[in-house]
């Protein structure tokens, strides 16, 4: 399948416009294809941004808030692309570049001063979600579950370990790969089997394993894949290959 095709793909899937069968065989790839996620949170940002520029057409509307803002993380990428686009809209543009559309363009032509202080923006919007993503500890640790990480090919790797949907905290210690450091693991992502992804700070580090913790209330019952995410110096954050496969009952 052609790049184009498959972003074409994904954008659909995103909006719900596939088929059952469809939307159920790109949300397996998703648990899976590490390239086939990436290009999801490509297409989501794009998605969030023809959304704020009014590009959609009336039914993509209708299903980009019927079915495109069912996960938290997602309706905070649009509450940060409407300020950020009310903050670019509000600053003067330069003369030469009166005839440019695009409110990123018009972004490109603002000072560096400017930039500076959208970043500041940015950085206390992702600080607000960060806060409200990281699970706080529970008074009550009711279930501990140990994983080992599979292949990147689910048929390949080994099966889902099981466990029963827990009451209380849920810790998940996750064996790292020989060639892991702890220290170079600073978040996991969780995947579910209906697309919705979370991320989750590491809680702790030992010689060859990372924990996090996750409150009974952001699970239910189905499939998961853990992915261990490092962060680079410029923040941005890099999966590593295979995946933790979890199914709750």
């Amino acid at each position: 399948m052609e790049r184009t095709q498959e972003l074409d793909e994904i954008r659909q899937y995103l909006l719900r416009q596939l088929s059952e069968d469809q939307q159920q065989s790109i949300e397996q790839r998703l648990l899976v294809e590490d390239d086939l996620f990436e290009e999801l949170e490509i297409t989501e940002t794009q998605l969030v941004d023809d959304y704020v520029a009014g590009n959609l057409t009336s039914e993509e509307n209708k299903q980009f808030d019927e079915h495109f803002l069912s996960t938290p993380e997602r309706r905070q990428s649009l509450q940060f692309a409407r300020v950020f686009r009310r903050y670019v809209d509000s600053r003067p543009i330069p003369r030469n570049h009166r005839a440019v559309k695009s409110w990123w363009q018009r972004w490109e032509g603002q000072a560096w001063e400017l930039r500076a202080a959208a970043a500041v923006i940015a950085v206390a919007v992702i600080a607000v979600a960060l806060w409200f993503a990281i699970p706080r500890p529970s008074s009550e640790l009711l279930a501990t579950v140990t994983l080992t990480i599979s292949s990147s090919n689910r048929a390949e790797g080994n099966a889902a370990q099981k466990i029963p949907l827990p009451s209380g905290t849920l810790k998940i210690v996750l064996q790292l790969p020989d060639d892991s450091a702890p220290e170079t693991i600073h978040r996991v992502r969780l995947i579910g089997d209906d697309g919705e992804t979370r991320t989750f700070e590491v809680t702790e580090r030992a010689a060859k394993t990372v924990s996090l913790t996750i409150p009974a209330n952001q699970l239910k019952r189905g499939s998961y894949a853990l992915k261990l995410l490092t962060v680079n110096a410029a923040g941005a954050e890099q999966p590593l290959s295979g995946s933790y496969l979890l199914t709750i009952e």
